[in-house]
């Protein structure tokens, strides 16, 4: 169907699932991390298995990634403010943040993953992951990777399209196209 009511129905209708979600999921999501954080970095859980750090990472890479959902993909840009246009800058970090923010909790989950089945399946290789500096190294590492391998988002810049617009004049008696 492509009535345009309809569509800017549809419109208005994304605009404000967005909205409301930014508004209210994102801040629980944020709060239950940052207690999420509380929890693991206490003394008394860290020091007993390596999964506090993973958990650690994962907050924070969560907590980022949340804010990434309120500054470029949901809150802002439902309310007509795109951050990526302000400037040149602005867009090469705002696509290199969108695409980091997005990535390394997935990485995170990642390492993770391999760790617990480490430990289960060959506890006695890949015995620096349980060195607990060595393992916030690597889970360090996964934002500068995600940075190097995002880095072709270096080159995007804002492009003004020209617009060409009729204007009446009268000294040629006739319509002109200017840009």
């Amino acid at each position: 169907m492509s009535d345009p009511k309809y569509i800017s129905f549809l419109n208005s209708l994304a605009d404000s699932i967005n909205f409301y979600y930014s508004i209210i999921a994102v801040p629980i999501g944020i709060v239950l991390n940052l207690l999420t954080l509380a929890t693991f970095l206490r003394k008394r859980i860290r020091t007993k298995s390596s999964i506090s750090i993973f958990y650690i990472a994962l907050s924070i890479y969560d907590i980022i990634s949340l804010m990434n959902s309120i500054l470029y993909v949901q809150l802002l840009p439902t309310i007509n403010v795109k951050i990526v246009n302000f400037s040149d800058v602005w867009c090469k970090i705002g696509s290199i943040w969108r695409k980091i923010a997005t990535q390394c909790p997935s990485w995170t989950q990642f390492i993770m993953t391999f760790d617990r089945y480490r430990s289960v399946a060959c506890p006695q290789r890949f015995k620096f992951m349980q060195d607990p500096r060595k393992l916030i190294t690597l889970l360090v590492s996964v934002f500068f990777l995600a940075i190097l391998v995002n880095s072709p988002y270096l080159g995007f810049y804002i492009y003004e399209q020209p617009t060409i617009k009729s204007v009446y004049s009268a000294s040629l008696n006739r319509t002109v196209n200017q840009i």
